[in-house]
């Protein structure tokens, strides 16, 4: 039947199945009020793999369930992280050191170097040699014991 319909000069209609096609685009925009139901939507979208390559840049936007700021880079969906104090904030960049148990409470509990990063505001590459440093410790300290 699609045959026919070609042949007769119609064009085909192409239904973008996409979540983040088909509700408001604003919850994708970092900021809404949406933007956790918006990463939620991307947790299940088959389409996720191919959306950090369709949005190269990500500024302002939930890409892939990732929120990005307005200077492209990944931050929390929500309030930034507010755990340490004033001072040392005044002083030097926050370092994986700074949020240890946190970071290995959230790996225990099942996310990933990538995610923790995301959700502290750190480097994916820090938070990795922290976490796998403090493992490495733990399974030295489980022989001796």
């Amino acid at each position: 039947m699609s045959a026919a319909i070609l042949a007769r000069g119609l064009t085909a209609v192409v239904i973008d199945t996409r979540p983040c096609a088909r509700w408001d685009p604003r919850m994708w925009e970092t900021g809404n009020p949406g933007n956790a139901e918006a990463a939620e939507m991307c947790g299940w979208c088959p389409f996720r793999p191919t959306c950090p390559a369709d949005n190269p840049n990500p500024r302002g936007m939930v890409v892939a369930g990732v929120a990005y700021d307005d200077y492209g880079h990944p931050t929390a969906l929500g309030a930034a992280p507010d755990e340490l104090p004033a001072v040392v904030l005044a002083t030097r960049a926050p370092r994986p050191s700074d949020y240890g148990d946190e970071i290995m409470r959230r790996h225990d509990n099942g996310a990933t170097w990538a995610q923790i990063a995301i959700v502290l505001r750190l480097s994916a590459e820090a938070v990795k040699a922290y976490g796998r440093r403090q493992l490495a410790a733990r399974a030295r300290q489980q022989v001796a014991a």
